[in-house]
């Protein structure tokens, strides 16, 4: 299980791709008769799918554990023996596999990928929380509406917001109010209707021809469903206690936008900043206008009427398109147009637009494709018949577009490629299908048709009914590679002349891809079956949820010697790992179980396993480096005995959506006794802003049609790795200021998770940049502001400043005045101040603590007879002053200071008291000194 930490919000640098936790487990199994029989005592893990939703897997779903977000545990199955019934030896095969489910809260879409310990594929499947549940007596109830028979219709888009969305929904059943829900990417789902009043509200300002009780659009966030019929909006917000919600979930669905004619709802993919949004567009006598509906925390609102500089969404846009379109005669894939321009005399049909954040390729499509980088200049794509309308648009963001026409044809093509294809209908789809149907597979059918297209973790996505005795709905991969693998051989030969494409020298994937690892197995039963009960599941549960719990919470200001979440679990009992280990092995471990501690780590030795990760994360300087081999078909037959001449048509081409931002270098050696070319890459974050993002796709040059083997594309984030973060090196700072004041007096009572400096020695702060994803740990170097913000009563407390008399915003070190910000940075190798206060031509002087007169550690009284002491909230940041990085870290931490001076008056009265032999009693508020005060706020 992965974790990506702090993922950014939203494209093209803030969308939580990493919102997706990954959770590997074994395949385990029902019993004899099929059906899954639940525990008859309380599961302990909180959760039972229901029988025959996940056939396999007995998973366990823990809701609403600790904070943060993802899942970044692997916990491991357990076998539990069947609870009904006896169970002898012969009959283990009725054992089931059960393992917690690190569901936390924060996140409501889990991917969960199931493999055995045999050699065969793996399966992924979506495991999210429902928030439109409720249970009742008879069970689990849906709450949008009563339960509805599904039946066939038109294909229609699916639409959700891409990767965040736990609950899908699809309406657009022909005189039905019925949808589709389903939180498992449609492999089980529910038919309902929804409970809404069926009005038909027509008028001269919003004329509707006729009524219709169709779902015609539907789309799902994060937390919220939308829905329209015909000019009316509803919106229903789920339960959910994972999320941080600002409002309970619907009982009913509401209705929004009551004085708007709203013709058309249109998803925005991706959230930004927290927030998600919806668009409507008007009609009638609000034709053109469009109203942003926003979605954060539960909270629904929606926008006036968005018009900027009184102009319509198109002429906003300045959408200068060609008003007529027709295909050359000669063959051409492309063609360019330059701006606002006529090329034939076949009328242009303009249905949506689209836009990849990641590629930056802006699509209008209808009865014709037009794709630019800019905006402003245009490819047409020839190879689409102008005779056919696009009804809807469907974008993987890797890489790959796939169209639905009116009359239901499927066409492909690839980002960057000027190439389209027909997928269906074509001979190649007739053979696949044929093929199936001889083998009896049940998804598909003789006669059938499509409900819509999607695309999730594992490829292209087909929703289909399949008209038959009971008339069904089945989810199915659509065979996009079959397909054109089919086309290209049936009309040409090598098309790509390779046969493998290699990736080799890979980095090890954390450091790029962001993703935390732990590693999590179950406790050892003692007994000599090696069975789990419900105790054992509990105490796992119990695990795991305290792992979760370290993961989340460790945001500590002081570096650790080993900054692992875990380590600071086993420190105090690693010492007797043998005495429990001995307890195991004789049987007497508490309650039957071993816990290893070895067992319960982050993992940050992870090897490449030749693959490009699914994002790349590139810091200032950064550079990303591997190697592709390409191998050809046979050199003997195509070149006629001259290999290097048949290797030099092998070319690499990399296409960069933010060339200024990422910079990218190539180099070719020739491998002809392998047959072989080999290309060595490198992608850097050069230049460009502090946050940002581009894609980098790259494949062999092929003929016209998709080479869809050969293409790879990968977003690159540019800005500051989740993960990183800055620590307060105590240990260092100890020892450095050790050596340079030639003595170290700590407090009396110490504290060793919070060491004491001396007032009048000199304080040399160090820092540390920890990587929490790798590992890696080393002192920061670039240039920060260091600020006193708060004086906090105790070592845990933070009070921060409030004292009306020093002004308004945080104060510097020394709490004194002279303007600016006292800088600390490295000149020569030295850490100097680079921004003396007035009066001080030392910078050690400056490095010194200084309590003086209006200051609030000015004469703090002592307790008893030791020396006063003060703590200090300060606060560490290298924002706007530090350019050798693109992170902005920001730190708080508090620093114990003890040996603080007396003022003269409080010597005094300590002395005449001392004097009359008396026990002097702290003054807390000293009789100010006679005469004139002086006229400066930090008196020297």
């Amino acid at each position: 299980v992965s974790e990506r930490p702090g993922a950014p919000g939203g494209p093209p640098w803030g969308q939580d791709p990493g919102g997706l936790g990954e959770q590997d487990l074994l395949v385990g199994f029902f019993d004899a008769a099929g059906d899954f029989v639940p525990e008859t005592e309380p599961n302990p893990s909180g959760y039972v799918p229901p029988a025959g939703q996940r056939e396999g897997l007995a998973g366990s779903a823990p809701g609403g554990l600790g904070g943060g977000t993802g899942a970044p545990v692997p916990p491991h199955p357990v076998p539990v023996p069947c609870a009904t019934g006896p169970c002898g030896s012969e009959e283990l095969c009725r054992l089931r596999w059960y393992t917690p489910m690190p569901m936390v809260n924060g996140s409501a879409v889990m991917g969960v990928r199931v493999h055995g310990d045999t050699p065969g594929p793996s399966v992924r499947f979506s495991f999210n929380v429902n928030g439109y549940v409720k249970e009742t007596e008879r069970g689990l109830q849906c709450t949008v509406g009563s339960p509805q028979p599904g039946g066939d219709s038109p294909s229609r888009p699916l639409w959700a917001t891409v990767d965040k969305a736990p609950v899908l929904i699809l309406g657009g059943f022909s005189k039905n109010k019925a949808v589709l829900l389903s939180d498992s990417d449609f492999e089980d789902f529910i038919a309902v209707e929804v409970d809404i009043d069926s009005c038909w509200i027509g008028s001269l300002t919003c004329p509707w021809s006729e009524f219709s009780s169709t779902i015609l659009d539907a789309i799902a966030t994060e937390s919220t469903l939308f829905i329209r019929q015909n000019q009316l909006v509803y919106y229903f917000t789920g339960n959910y206690s994972v999320l941080h919600m600002a409002t309970p979930g619907s009982t009913l669905w509401t209705r929004v936008l009551n004085r708007v004619c709203v013709g058309k709802l249109n998803p925005v993919p991706f959230s930004h900043n927290g927030s998600e949004y919806v668009i409507a567009i008007g009609r009638g006598q609000q034709k053109a206008d469009f109203f942003l509906g926003t979605i954060r925390d539960g909270v629904v609102s929606f926008s006036d009427s968005i018009r900027a500089e009184k102009k319509t969404v198109c002429e906003y846009l300045e959408c200068k398109c060609p008003r007529s379109l027709r295909a050359p005669e000669e063959l051409r894939s492309f063609v360019m147009l330059m701006g606002f321009e006529e090329y034939s005399d076949t009328p242009m049909v303009l249905r949506g637009l689209s836009y990849n954040p990641f590629s930056t390729i802006f699509y209008i499509w209808g009865n014709a494709i037009l794709q630019s980088y800019d905006i402003k200049n245009y490819l047409f794509l020839s190879g689409f018949p102008s005779q056919s309308v696009i009804k809807y648009f469907i974008q993987s963001y890797k890489g790959e577009v796939v169209c639905v026409t009116e009359a239901e044809e499927v066409w492909f093509l690839v980002e960057g490629s000027s190439a389209v294809q027909q997928l269906y209908p074509s001979s190649a789809w007739s053979t696949y299908a044929n093929i199936q149907l001889l083998r009896g597979s049940q998804d598909y059918g003789v006669n059938e048709s499509s409900l819509s297209f999607f695309y999730n973790q594992e490829g292209l996505q087909q929703l289909v009914y399949i008209h038959d005795r009971s008339g069904r709905i089945v989810k199915r991969k659509f065979p996009i590679a079959y397909i054109l693998s089919e086309l290209r051989f049936i009309g040409f030969t090598n098309l790509c002349p390779f046969t493998v494409m290699k990736f080799r020298d890979l980095p090890k994937p954390q450091r790029f891809s962001r993703l935390e690892h732990y590693r999590a197995e179950p406790p050892v039963v003692t007994d000599e079956t090696g069975f789990h009960d419900n105790k054992s599941l509990a105490v796992y549960q119990g695990l795991v949820f305290h792992l979760l719990w370290l993961h989340s919470d460790y945001n500590r200001p002081y570096a650790d010697p080993v900054h692992d979440p875990t380590w600071r679990w086993w420190k105090n009992r690693k010492q007797d790992a043998d005495y429990y280990l001995y307890l195991a092995s004789t049987g007497s471990s508490p309650g039957g179980l071993y816990i290893n501690m070895e067992h319960y780590t982050k993992v940050y030795d992870l090897r490449s396993d030749n693959e490009l990760p699914e994002q790349i994360y590139l810091d200032k300087g950064d550079a990303y480096t591997f190697s592709v081999t390409l191998s050809v078909h046979s050199t003997a037959d195509d070149s006629k005995g001259k290999p290097l001449d048949f290797l030099s048509r092998l070319k690499l081409t990399v296409v960069l959506s933010h060339p200024f931002n990422v910079g990218f270098s190539l180099q070719r050696q020739n491998l002809a006794n392998w047959a072989s070319v080999l290309y060595k890459v490198r992608r850097g974050a050069e230049r460009g802003p502090r946050t940002g993002v581009g894609t980098t796709s790259w494949g062999p040059l092929c003929h016209r049609r998709p080479c869809r083997s050969g293409y790879r594309m990968v977003p690159v984030y540019v800005g500051c790795p989740p993960g990183k973060r800055m620590a307060f090196d105590i240990t260092n700072t100890v020892q450095y200021t050790t050596s340079m004041n030639k003595r170290y007096f700590n407090c009396l009572s110490q504290n060793p998770e919070m060491p004491c400096f001396f007032f009048k020695d000199v304080f040399y702060p160090l820092f540390l940049i920890q990587d929490m994803v790798t590992g890696d740990s080393g002192s920061f170097s670039g240039r920060y502001t260091l600020k006193v913000i708060g004086a906090p009563t105790t070592a845990s407390s933070e009070r921060r400043d409030e004292r009306g008399r020093l002004g308004a915003g945080p104060r510097p070190l020394c709490w004194g005045g002279g303007g600016g910000l006292c800088l600390w940075g490295t000149a020569k190798g030295s850490r100097t101040w680079q921004c003396p206060l007035p009066g001080d031509t030392e910078p050690a002087a400056l490095r010194r603590w200084l309590c003086r007169r209006n200051s609030p550690c000015h004469d703090v009284a002592p307790v008893g007879l030791t020396a006063p002491n003060y703590f200090f909230l300060v606060a560490v940041s290298n924002r706007d002053v530090d350019t050798s990085t693109y992170c902005d870290y920001s730190l708080e931490f508090v620093i114990h200071v003890h040996g603080l001076q007396l003022s003269s008056t409080r010597k005094l009265f300590f002395m005449k008291v001392g004097a009359r032999g008396r026990c002097p009693r702290p003054l807390e508020h000293p009789p100010a000194p006679h005469g004139r005060p002086e006229n400066r706020l930090f008196p020297r």
